[in-house]
């Protein structure tokens, strides 16, 4: 009986470092996870034309109400044709995890990233991504 006593001991001590280090690594341990990606830091890392062939600040903005994207002097901002993947552009991953109970985030970023896109009037024809 005094050995059974020991295996559980041990199992639930094992239990209790597992769950215990992982609130320690989640919490005490890892650096929080960077700020999410969005367009308005890439604004204001690369400017507001950034990537914009065009001289006019664009703001294709949600065009969701079937309305054309347009320059904010209300010139019309063309779409169609090959788009590249730029240098520095950046491609990233967040989700939600539980681990051993304990609920995280994990946050994936990269820069090396290749790539294009092709739009034909309003219908994306061609896509290709690939980040290491």
């Amino acid at each position: 009986m005094d050995k059974l006593k020991w295996v559980v001991a041990a199992a639930l001590g094992v239990v209790l470092l597992v769950v215990g280090g992982t609130w320690v690594y989640i919490n005490v341990i890892r650096d929080d996870p960077p700020e999410r990606l969005t367009f308005d830091a890439a604004e204001q890392e690369h400017g507001s034309d950034a990537g914009d062939t065009d001289a006019g600040d664009t703001d294709a903005g949600d065009t969701t109400d079937g309305t054309e994207p347009a320059t904010d002097d209300g010139t019309p901002v063309e779409l169609e044709g090959r788009w590249e993947v730029s240098p520095g552009s950046v491609v990233g991953y967040r989700v939600s995890e539980i681990l051993f109970g304990q609920t995280t985030e994990g946050v994936g970023r990269t820069e090396d990233v290749e790539g294009h896109l092709v739009i034909e009037g309003t219908t994306v024809t061609d896509a290709t991504f690939v980040a290491d």
